[in-house]
Order: structure tokens, then C-alpha cells, then sequence
């Protein structure tokens, strides 16, 4: 979040000097050649330029922020309606109890895996297998 500030107080400084360049432009004297008057614009037209990307810069951040935070609210959400039974996870819904689902995945990866049943000749080393992480519980 503190880099959001970091770009915010960049583009400012930029458009601080933006504004700068266009007071000295208003106040140039009619006999200023044009090479300088050239010059003063493109400096602008960069500081300006700079100014944009910061702000894109500090856009795509915030829009990243409030996506992960979208993504910590719905895994609270989740986790809320989680009940953990016999070392795998099972969601209590309005409709009923869904699951299992793989607990390594849901606390690592943050995503709810749901766990087959493997075949009763396989049962010695486990009763679910999880696709995604490969954990095994019994």
C-alpha cells in the first residue's frame, strides 16, 4: 500500500512541474526564440508523460489491492463455513455439507480441491487423494 503512496507523491511532483513549466510559459516575453519555447514544451510534454505513468502505475496497483483483498474477504467467507473432520475439510452450506476437500490446498493455494475417495484396494495408504497437491488422507 505504501508504494501506492510512493506513486501517488511521484505523479504529483510531476504534475507540481508540469504547472511550474506552463506559469513560466504564460509569463515568456513575445521575443523568446524558439529554440527555448521548444524546449520548454517538450520538458512538459516528459514531466507530463512521467506524471501519466506514475498514475497508471499507482491505478494497476490499487486494482491489484482490491482484488486481494476481494480474494482474503471470500477465503475469510470460506474458512467461516469450514469445518475440519478427520484431518480434511467439508463446507457447511444452506443445502447441506459438501466435501471433503484438501486442507493442504485450501491453507497454501487458498482454493477448495475437493478430495475423490480412492479404490477400496488403496485404502491401506489412504481413503482420499488430492489432484491438485497429490496429499494423501486417510
Amino acid at each position: 500500500m505504501a508504494a501506492t503512496g510512493i506513486l501517488l507523491l511521484q505523479a504529483l511532483q510531476s504534475v507540481k512541474a508540469a504547472n511550474e513549466t506552463v506559469k513560466y510559459l504564460r509569463g515568456v516575453d513575445a521575443k523568446l526564440n524558439q529554440a527555448e519555447l521548444k524546449l520548454k514544451i517538450a520538458e512538459l510534454a516528459d514531466v507530463l508523460s512521467d506524471a501519466r505513468d506514475k498514475i497508471n502505475d499507482a491505478k494497476d496497483e490499487n486494482e491489484s489491492l482490491h482484488a486481494r483483498i476481494k480474494e482474503l474477504e471470500t477465503a475469510r467467507d470460506v474458512r467461516s463455513k469450514l469445518v475440519l473432520r478427520n484431518n480434511v475439510y467439508f463446507l457447511r452450506e444452506e443445502s447441506g455439507e459438501t466435501g471433503p476437500y484438501c486442507p493442504r490446498c485450501f491453507e497454501v493455494d487458498k482454493i477448495l480441491i475437493p478430495l475423490p475417495r480412492l479404490a477400496a484396494a488403496f485404502n491401506a495408504i489412504g481413503n482420499y487423494k488430492c489432484s491438485n497437491c497429490g496429499a494423501v488422507y486417510v
